[in-house]
């Protein structure tokens, strides 16, 4: 592929390629392979949002490792290991419906006790049905709640269904 005019020096030095580009996070510098239109004239890159979202999930592993987390390929094997979808997994979870599938794109960072429970599960090996169990016992403790007070401790009149 030619060289193109750079827009930020207008020298045709310019060509879209990948290179290995340094970043800084948290103070902790690292390195990716960022693809770009990388200027060999004025040292600098134009990152384009597709280019941007190709090294995605790169930075988020990063990001991931710097803050003592899972990394999105982390997360994934811990959902396979415990045997869930991404859609039951954000049910157990929380985090929204499609939480895990951004989790495991790099899209969102996964929050930390979310991280620490996945792992505690994988390297435990806690039952599943253990979580389970305790969420059905909170459904029926609410469910007592409800039928004694029908009120919320805030004083909110209970929604009729």
């Amino acid at each position: 592929m030619g060289k193109q005019q750079c827009p930020l020096c207008g020298e045709h030095a310019a060509v879209h390629e990948t290179r290995e580009s340094e970043y800084v996070y948290k103070g902790v510098q690292y390195s990716i392979i960022q693809p770009g239109l990388w200027c060999d004239s004025c040292d600098d890159a134009v990152i384009s949002p597709a280019d941007r979202k190709a090294s995605q999930k790169d930075r988020a592993t990063a990001h991931a490792i710097i803050d003592g987390v899972l990394t999105p390929d982390e997360i994934k094997r811990a959902r396979k290991i415990i045997k869930l979808t991404q859609a039951e997994a954000a049910e157990y979870f929380g985090g929204g419906v499609n939480a895990f599938s951004k989790y495991e794109r790099g899209e969102i960072q996964i929050p930390k006790a979310v991280s620490l429970l996945l792992s505690l599960l994988v390297e435990r090996t806690i039952a599943l049905d253990s979580l389970s169990a305790v969420a059905e016992h909170l459904t029926v403790e609410h469910s007592k709640f409800w039928a004694r007070s029908g009120k919320l401790s805030l004083g909110m009149q209970r929604q009729a269904s």
